[in-house]
């Protein structure tokens, strides 16, 4: 169980509209938080591990804000104002699969 952010950047150009259905290009910063309940299993083989993670992810309340700074020439006046950043929903579920060293 835990909770966590997943956003986009603007070096994400060209992935945004697919991630989010048609998201603006041109100003894709999104963020949310959300929290996440799952379940998981694991074998250690030895020196190695494999594991697979199971995972429900749900949005939660709120907007995520941003602070501008003043290293945009065209916008020093806006230092320091505070903005909310346009909501991204998690998925809803996913699975993670990984390896680990066991040292």
């Amino acid at each position: 169980m835990g909770i966590g952010q997943t956003a986009f950047d603007y070096m994400n150009k060209d992935e945004i509209s697919i991630a989010t259905n048609g998201a603006d290009k041109d100003d894709p910063m999104m963020a949310s938080m959300y929290w996440d309940f799952g379940a998981g299993l694991g074998v250690n083989l030895g020196p190695v591990g494999v594991f697979a993670k199971a995972m429900f992810n749900s949005q939660l309340e709120g907007v995520v804000k941003g602070t501008r700074d003043n290293n945009d020439p065209y916008y020093t006046y806006y230092a320091g104002d505070e903005y909310d950043i346009p909501a991204f929903d998690p998925m809803p579920f996913k699975w993670i699969f990984g390896a680990k060293l066991i040292l």
